[in-house]
């Protein structure tokens, strides 16, 4: 099956449409577990029946890693369901009751709310509590839901750039946290290094990169509420410092700065990373600074 032919039934609307359901079947069952939709595996097999999947996996069983010739396709689905489900309750997001009836905990709960995948919520699972700023940075940036970011050779340089820090200046040319070796070489990097530019106001002349990190700030957002919510759900009284820091975290994307950025107008509608560092360069750090200040004074920095 070649790829011109791949195009070409793209094109002329003649391939047949496959189901990706399978890819992410664990967290669709998790989300109708906490809808109260399926409260068993047997219902659960029922609900599958029902989907785009079956039909598909009838009639193109290889497609989905099942034989060719199967007698009983419920049967096999039977047996995914209650693995999917046997790691859903390994990870603490349903228990099985009496009866092997199917409920859903406050963790499972928030994996429903916030849209995250099973591996990212694993993730989360295996915070202990005295995780640091940075590496609670670094676990959101490495979540599965950034897969699909890749490093394009064109942006390396850029991207190095933000990640080396300038001599002679001591205002912040780079971003806080450096990725070990000066180098971004994989696409986490460069999340990593994308987020912090962000944060700190840092110029992005790649329209590219520009674009792909409003994505990573809104979907990193997501993520930092979900991890704010696990650390505190998971959180006991002798281990704070990793819910201290998941709040400052979540805070952070949702302004898009540093906790202790002094460009708080980047908030606002229609100022930009250029305005911003204007205003901080005239000692505007702060939304009582910038109500008390001569509009006329605000005019001659904006250049308005």
């Amino acid at each position: 099956f070649s790829v011109q032919r791949k195009y070409e039934q793209l094109v002329t609307g003649s391939g047949a449409l496959e189901s990706h359901l399978h890819q992410n079947l664990i967290e669709h069952l998790n989300a109708e577990i906490v809808l109260g939709t399926i409260d068993s595996v047997d219902v659960a097999v029922t609900w599958l029946q029902s989907t785009f999947l079956y039909v598909r996996a009838q009639n193109n069983p290889r497609h989905y890693g099942f034989p060719a010739q199967l007698p009983n396709l419920l049967n096999k689905f039977s047996e995914l369901c209650r693995h999917e489900v046997s790691l859903l309750d390994r990870a603490g997001l349903v228990v099985t009751e009496e009866r092997g009836s199917l409920a859903a905990t406050p963790l499972g709960a928030l994996m429903a709310r916030y849209c995250v995948s099973f591996r990212s919520m694993n993730t989360m699972l295996q915070v202990s509590g005295d995780e640091s700023f940075k590496e609670l940075l670094t676990l959101i940036t490495e979540c599965h839901e950034f897969s699909d970011v890749k490093l394009r050779t064109s942006e390396k340089r850029s991207l190095n750039d933000l990640n080396k820090k300038k001599k002679g200046d001591e205002r912040g040319s780079c971003v806080r946290f450096p990725v070990p070796g000066g180098k971004i070489k994989n696409g986490f990097n460069k999340i990593f290094c994308l987020v912090q530019a962000v944060f700190g106001c840092l110029p992005l002349n790649d329209p590219g990169l520009s674009q792909e990190a409003n994505k990573i700030i809104r979907v990193g957002l997501r993520l930092s509420k979900c991890l704010r919510e696990v650390v505190s759900l998971r959180g006991s009284t002798g281990h704070l410092e990793a819910q201290l820091n998941a709040v400052l975290l979540s805070k952070c994307f949702a302004c898009g700065l540093w906790e202790n950025s002094p460009h708080v107008v980047r908030q606002l509608d229609r100022i930009g990373p250029t305005l911003a560092t204007a205003l901080a360069n005239s000692r505007i750090t702060s939304f009582t600074a910038l109500e008390n200040a001569n509009p006329r004074d605000i005019e001659m920095v904006c250049r308005r």
